[in-house]
């Protein structure tokens, strides 16, 4: 903190901008692994977490991944997000990605954590939204079939209850998904989510 210095960080963002090489922030990831943050035990969804995964978490990661980042520092976490912020400013391609199968992050749900990570870090709803949808398919050069919701694309997308242009938290109001020519409506989504639960509840 004492030393950063904001024009190299813009001469950097100009660079990558102009060698079009995407960011992907993982802002989540490290809002878990501070040895003061919420316990990740405790999150409701860890019921979807495969059994070893957790076990190797619970008993061995956690206090060796705890110790090595060090106490929350406000000042850091700050500088971490203003990071983000500027880089977005800059113009430089961000991608949605939460490092899940790290500790405590639960494929499926991180991801919507990470998009309100992104926003708290002061990007607008629709650039949240965008770095999920719209940019990866600008980084794979499919925006002809992906990453915008006209016809003649692929129907891979979620229907949603709230607006998530008013709030990226909305996102996880999921009423039914289109995948794969096929329409999954919300009780098919949570018969699936039991199918996973009561799985794990049998592991060995």
């Amino acid at each position: 903190l004492e030393v950063f210095d904001s024009i190299k960080c813009q001469n950097i963002y100009q660079l990558f901008k102009q060698n079009n090489t995407w960011f992907v922030p993982t802002l989540r990831l490290m809002e878990v692994v501070y040895p003061d943050a919420p316990d990740w035990k405790q999150d409701p969804n860890v019921k979807y977490m495969p059994k070893g995964e957790f076990d190797y978490f619970a008993n061995e990661y956690d206090s060796i991944i705890r110790n090595l980042w060090g106490p929350f520092h406000p000042k850091v976490e700050e500088k971490r997000r203003n990071i983000v912020s500027n880089m977005n400013e800059a113009g430089v391609g961000l991608l949605a990605g939460s490092d899940a199968g790290e500790l405590g992050l639960i494929y499926g749900f991180s991801l919507h954590e990470e998009l309100v990570s992104l926003q708290n870090a002061g990007l607008t709803p629709l650039e949240v939204l965008q770095t999920a949808t719209l940019n990866p398919a600008k980084y794979q050069n499919a925006i002809d079939s992906l990453g915008t919701i006209e016809q003649g694309k692929v129907a891979d997308l979620i229907l949603l209850s709230k607006n998530p242009l008013e709030d990226i938290r909305n996102t996880k109001e999921i009423e039914a998904v289109f995948t794969n020519y096929r329409y999954l409506n919300r009780k098919d989504l949570d018969s699936l989510l039991l199918d996973v639960e009561n799985y794990i509840k049998n592991e060995n």
